[in-house]
């Protein structure tokens, strides 16, 4: 399986997240990917990858 990471940077209160992914090419997998700081929706996704849950690498100043 291969696995990345994604940074993704929230809308609503400027937390930098980054979350752990995993590819499952044996099925669809769907779901969603809230902020670490305000639980904000960061990602809606459907498709093979399935995504952890957000960690907070920083914040913006």
């Amino acid at each position: 399986m291969k696995k990345g990471t994604v940074e993704l940077t929230c809308d609503h209160c400027g937390a930098f997240n980054v979350i752990h992914y995993t590819e499952d090419p044996t099925r669809q997998h769907e779901g969603a990917v809230m902020c670490a700081v305000c639980d904000s929706e960061l990602l809606l996704w459907e498709g093979k990858r399935v995504y952890g849950k957000a960690e907070l690498k920083g914040l913006s100043s």
